[in-house]
C-alpha cells in the first residue's frame, strides 16, 4: 500500500475514475474462465453492490446531500474490504460463503422469534453451513488484515461512521449561530470532509473493479487500473505483506 500519487487527486479526478468503473460494470455478460467460476459466483454480488452505492452517491451528490454520501461510502468500504479479503486469501472464498450462511441462518432464527411464523424455522433447516472452513472474521479484523497500520480502512471507516452514529457533529451541524441567536439549518449541504469521503469511495471502487477485471482476465482493464492506481495513489490490492501461506494470488 505504498502507492503515492504525483499530486493529490482532485474530487473531479476521483469522480471521473469512478464513473469509468461504473461503466465497466454496465454489461449484462462477462466471460469468465471455468477455473474462476466459483470466485465470480461468490464475489460479483459484493463487488456490484459497491458500484450500486456509487450510483446512489452520484444522485445524492448532485442534489447536495453530501452528508448522506458518507453513510453509503462507509458501506462501500465494508463490502470492498470483504471482497478483497475473500479474493486474496487462500481460504477467503470458503470463509465468506460460510460466514454468509451463518448470518442467513441467524436471520431466519430471529425472524421466527419475532413473527412466530414456523415457515422461518423451516428456512433455518434449509441453510447449509459448510463444516470445513472457518467463518469470516469481524469487519474490524478484515480491515486490520488488509491494512495493519490502520492508514486506509480503519481511519476512513471511523470518520465516515460519524454520520452513521450519533456523534457531536450530529448535535451541532444543523444550527447557524450568530452570538446568542441560534438559527435552524436542517438543509445543511456542506461536507467538510468531502475530499476524504470521495477518496474513500474511490478506494472501494478500485478494489472491486480490480477483482472483477482479474476474475474475467481482462488485461486491458487491469492495465488501465494500474495506471489509475499510480495516478491517484490508490492501491489495487492489499496482500503484499501477508505471509506467503495466506496469499492466494502471488503474482506480484
Amino acid at each position: 500500500m505504498d502507492t503515492e500519487p504525483k499530486h493529490a487527486p482532485t474530487i473531479a479526478e476521483l469522480k471521473l475514475f469512478m464513473n469509468e468503473c461504473m461503466r465497466y460494470f454496465d454489461r449484462p455478460k462477462m466471460r469468465v474462465p471455468q477455473t474462476n467460476r466459483r470466485q465470480m459466483l461468490t464475489l460479483y454480488g459484493p463487488c456490484v453492490q459497491v458500484i450500486r452505492f456509487n450510483r446512489s452517491v452520484a444522485i445524492l451528490d448532485e442534489r447536495n446531500h453530501h452528508i448522506e454520501v458518507r453513510v453509503l461510502t462507509r458501506s462501500a468500504l465494508e463490502y470492498a474490504a470483504t471482497a478483497q479479503y475473500a479474493y486474496l486469501r487462500v481460504d477467503g472464498i470458503d470463509r465468506l460463503r460460510k460466514g454468509t450462511a451463518i448470518h442467513q441462518r441467524e436471520l431466519m432464527e430471529r425472524m421466527a422469534k419475532w413473527t412466530d411464523d414456523p415457515e422461518y424455522l423451516r428456512m433455518v433447516d434449509d441453510v447449509y453451513i459448510p463444516e470445513t472452513a472457518k467463518a469470516m472474521p469481524s469487519v474490524a479484523d478484515v480491515f486490520r488484515t488488509l491494512d495493519p497500520e490502520g492508514k486506509v480502512f480503519e481511519s476512513a471507516y471511523a470518520l465516515l461512521s460519524q454520520s452513521t452514529h450519533v456523534r457531536a457533529s450530529s448535535l451541532t451541524q444543523y444550527f447557524k449561530r450568530n452570538g446568542d441567536f441560534v438559527g435552524l439549518n436542517p438543509g445543511v449541504e456542506e461536507d467538510p470532509f468531502e475530499h476524504f469521503t470521495m477518496t474513500s469511495l474511490a478506494i472501494a471502487t478500485m478494489a472491486v473493479t480490480w477483482i472483477m477485471a482479474r476474475i474475467s482476465v481482462d488485461e486491458k482493464m487491469l492495465e488501465w487500473l494500474d495506471q489509475r492506481s499510480d495516478a491517484l495513489g490508490i492501491p489495487v490490492r492489499y496482500d503484499q505483506d501477508w505471509p506467503e501461506a495466506q496469499r492466494a494470488r502471488k503474482d506480484l
